[in-house]
């Protein structure tokens, strides 16, 4: 089995992030083997690391499979052989490589498997799951992945719906999905099980239901001047400030200086 090395300074920069942090996946630390591959880290909240898989990740991942009271409501409702989970895993790291998302690895800060966590479904529609380890239950591990998962389908897709399906029964996982806003839309049968469907409101499909709750622009006035030039100025004054000093950047880029193209200041208060 491979095994997880954090660093202590890694430990402690995990340990502080409060939220996961969406962005393009890096290699994780691990102990020296030949011939080994490292893990691509996904994502990272407080308490769990969201990872590609490994070939060695059979034998832990059956642990979690063959035990029917985790697998009631998971796959085929019953526990898995191992045969089947070397399957499993095998079709997760070709998902992965081919279209760079999957139900990755779940573990903890110390590299040892919670359960598994990600994305099914296709291109055009995305599917959240997760399985969590029946030992590491209760104590909010579920809720705390489904969240990042969210952010991580957000900062990482363009105009694709996010959805879920529950068995019907299944009311733990249901309440986890609605704790990190999805919102409940009616019925799916999925190859003969009568399925509860979720979709989260901040996708496309959600978006183009809400119609009329939806803002509705003005055309732009000359009396917002003010507050355009001093959103434009702020904009800039923070890009530069983050790599040259207080000074070089009023030398270059004054806020009085700061004008827009074609465009007059406004007599009075903008609105």
């Amino acid at each position: 089995m491979l095994s997880v090395r954090f660093t202590d300074e890694r430990r402690l920069a995990l340990m502080r992030g409060a939220a996961a942090r969406p962005g393009p996946a890096r290699l994780l630390d691990v102990e020296a083997e030949p011939d080994r591959l490292q893990r691509a880290v996904v994502l990272t909240t407080s308490r769990l690391v969201l990872t590609s898989w490994l070939v060695d990740d059979v034998e832990s991942l059956h642990e979690v499979h063959s035990d029917p009271k985790t697998m009631r409501f998971v796959r085929n409702g019953r526990p898995e052989s191992l045969n089947e989970v070397r399957r499993l895993v095998g079709e997760y790291i070709a998902e992965d490589a081919a279209r760079g998302w999957t139900k990755w690895r779940l573990a903890d800060l110390d590299g040892q498997l919670v359960g598994r966590a990600g994305f099914g479904g296709t291109a055009e529609r995305r599917e959240l799951g997760f399985v969590i380890r029946r030992d590491r239950r209760g104590a909010g591990l579920a809720t705390e992945i489904a969240a990042a998962l969210v952010g991580w389908h957000l900062a990482n897709t363009v105009d694709v719906p996010l959805c879920a399906i529950v068995e019907v029964g299944n009311n733990a996982s249901a309440r986890v999905l609605e704790k990190v806003g999805f919102r409940e839309t009616g019925h799916e049968d999925y190859y003969g099980i009568p399925c509860r469907a979720f979709a989260h409101p901040l996708t496309p499909d959600q978006e183009a239901a809400r119609g009329n709750d939806l803002a509705v622009l003005r055309p732009y006035r000359s009396a917002d001047y003010r507050s355009t030039r001093a959103v434009f100025a702020a904009a800039i004054t923070r890009t530069a400030a983050a790599y040259y000093t207080p000074e070089q950047v009023n030398a270059w880029c004054p806020t009085s200086s700061i004008t827009l193209h074609g465009t007059q200041p406004a007599k009075g208060r903008g609105r």
